[in-house]
């Protein structure tokens, strides 16, 4: 075990009450200066991903105004706080859990969730008031009895969750707006309000959250950039005895391990003046919690997706492009290539049907602001995925997204025709490579290719060899390049190299074959002269060039050349379904080997 395990502590993972992770002497980066700061406004809404922190603000600011300084011992706010403990009553709210299949069940999931936060204030009169309410207007309006005689504090999480979690469902939408709109437009009249936060990730009109200037939005605001999330140097200072371990554990040198992290995790940004970096406190605590001193000694670190896994953000873009019309060359393009958006674009509070597929991955935390192209009133931002995790799960949600297009027939052999690829890059015969990837072309929906663009063939084609291939890259860069796609299966190293032809004629005429051997020329001398095989990653394995040929006319692949030190060889692909003569053939073989057992 390591010397310093005694100077870990244990991580707050799924903790984020500040009195519980203060008593249970947890583990924290201290984030509480700029409250004090922060309680001299108003009104204040805050836009952030999951998983970023807010619950933690909300949880804190509670705790300061409920009982003053008394769990903030060694903390930066704690000298700075002068509000008299308990002056005013906190209502906290989740809106992460209010639901309801019709308008009454979600009146009352929310009537039950604010009948709990008054009672935690010191108000147990409001459970008699939601007894004798017949609906939520009622409810609110008995409620303004206490909002009259008292100041109140309110604290509002997720507050757009029953939206966001209903992108899909319009029905559902409009029952949660409904319910929603009642509630902020009487928050809004609370005359006796000492502050109101309310935190969340979307933006939505017709809530009466955004109407008029009530509410101050700091999201974009670069003396709150900080405010949830860690920065790097938050990282490397306050996290120093962690990161020590870890890399032993790993067998790495710590700025390894840190150029490694802020690869895989770091990279938000959401300020203005696009400054501020961040990491999810929620990817850093679980990485680190292998070496925490509730784990085993021997347990090791590992580089996953936590915030995807854990933000809902994959499901609310899945349920997202199953409703809507997608630009998939656009999607497929923002993997690698920034895209362009304004403030206003990003910020300006929508309807359900005014929901654009580039706002939303922004406010998620899919797309994060990486640079300024223009300032002024309403500055425009290149934004761009913003770290490794998310791009690696971007992939996945695009190739589920894309499955849900194959049309039935074809779905119900994918896998046997999957199990056909692995098979044939294992042995090295591209020709069936072709051939299969061909059969699931031929079962995608037509529209799917509305946009045609070699950034979707390649997301589709790698997305496919995801599935039975160890390891798949894209766009990997070296020193004079990017290849399109790297993977590693078994004992061998392939470089994939993709053009895309327009003018195939369906003769196939004496131009179209120039063109497409031509190309191939093209793609096979590029993958050498880039040095496309030159990478530390293809740990000695045996190297196959290959380069093909898209026709985007027929969505398929219409040439193939595969090469190694060996020498190589090439081939035209033909239009024909196999997808029934490669089934045939497996069963062929199936009762070939029946009758062998007989």
């Amino acid at each position: 075990m390591s010397d310093l395990k005694p100077e870990l502590k244990n991580l707050p993972i799924g903790v984020s009450d500040w009195e519980a992770i203060r008593k249970a002497d947890y583990f924290f980066v201290d984030k509480t200066a700029q409250l004090r700061n922060l309680v001299s406004k108003p009104k204040i809404f805050l836009s952030r991903p999951r998983r970023m922190g807010k619950s933690m603000l909300c949880s804190m600011l509670k705790n300061l105004f409920t009982n003053g300084v008394r769990d903030f011992e060694g903390t930066a706010v704690h000298d700075l706080w002068t509000e008299d403990q308990g002056s005013d009553a906190v209502i906290n709210l989740s809106f992460y859990r209010v639901k309801g299949d019709n308008l009454a069940s979600f009146e009352n999931s929310l009537i039950s969730k604010i009948v709990t936060a008054y009672k935690l204030a010191g108000y147990p009169e409001v459970e008699a008031f939601a007894q004798d309410a017949n609906n939520l207007d009622n409810f609110l309006d008995k409620l303004n009895q206490i909002s009259r005689k008292d100041y109140l504090v309110f604290l509002i999480d997720e507050w757009d969750h029953p939206l966001s979690s209903n992108l899909g469902d319009e029905e559902k939408y409009n029952i949660a707006l409904t319910v929603l709109q009642t509630f902020y437009s009487w928050l809004r009249e609370l005359d006796h309000l000492r502050f109101v936060l309310v935190t969340g990730i979307m933006r939505y009109k017709s809530t009466s959250l955004f109407t008029g200037q009530d509410i101050r939005d700091i999201s974009m605001d670069p003396d709150y950039a900080s405010l949830v999330g860690y920065t790097h140097e938050e990282l490397i200072t306050n996290y120093a005895p962690y990161i020590k371990e870890a890399a032993r554990r790993l067998g790495i040198s710590e700025d390894e391990l840190i150029a490694q992290l802020e690869a895989y995790y770091d990279g938000f940004c959401f300020d203005e003046e696009a400054k501020v970096k961040l990491y999810s406190p929620w990817d850093i605590n679980l990485f680190f919690d292998a070496v925490a001193p509730n784990s085993s000694p021997t347990k090791m670190p590992k580089f996953q997706p936590y915030w995807m896994d854990s933000s809902n953000a994959a499901e609310a873009l899945k349920y997202y492009l199953q409703s809507r019309p997608t630009d998939f060359k656009e999607l497929c393009e923002l993997k690698y290539k920034n895209t362009e958006l304004t403030a206003k674009a990003i910020t300006s509070p929508v309807d359900f049907a005014q929901i654009s597929v580039l706002p939303l991955l922004a406010e998620s935390g899919y797309l994060t602001i990486k640079g300024i192209k223009q300032g002024g009133s309403n500055p425009t931002f290149y934004c761009g995925l913003p770290n490794r995790e998310v791009l690696d799960e971007f992939d996945w949600v695009l190739m589920d997204h894309i499955n849900t297009r194959i049309s039935k027939s074809n779905k119900k052999l994918l896998s046997t025709v999957k199990q056909g690829l692995g098979k044939a890059l294992l042995q090295g015969d591209i020709k069936s490579v072709c051939y299969l990837l061909n059969e699931i072309f031929s079962g995608i929906l037509y529209d799917t290719f509305k946009f045609p663009h070699e950034a979707l063939y390649r997301t589709l084609i790698a997305g496919w060899f995801r599935d039975v291939a160890t390891e798949v890259r894209e766009e990997t860069p070296n020193y004079k390049g990017r290849s399109d796609i790297e993977l590693t299966i078994g004992d061998k190293f392939y470089v994939f190299e993709l053009k895309l032809i327009h003018n195939i004629t369906p003769n196939d005429n004496k131009r179209s074959f120039k063109d497409k051997y031509g190309l191939l020329k093209a793609a096979s001398q590029q993958i050498i002269s880039k040095g496309y095989a030159v990478n530390p990653h293809t740990e000695g394995k045996p190297v196959i060039g290959v380069a093909l040929v898209i026709s985007n006319m027929r969505r398929c692949i219409a040439a193939w050349h595969q090469f190694d030190a060996n020498g190589g060889s090439c081939g035209l692909v033909s239009t024909v379904n196999l997808f029934t003569k490669y089934l045939e053939e497996q069963n062929r073989q199936q009762n070939q080997d029946d009758d062998n057992l007989d």
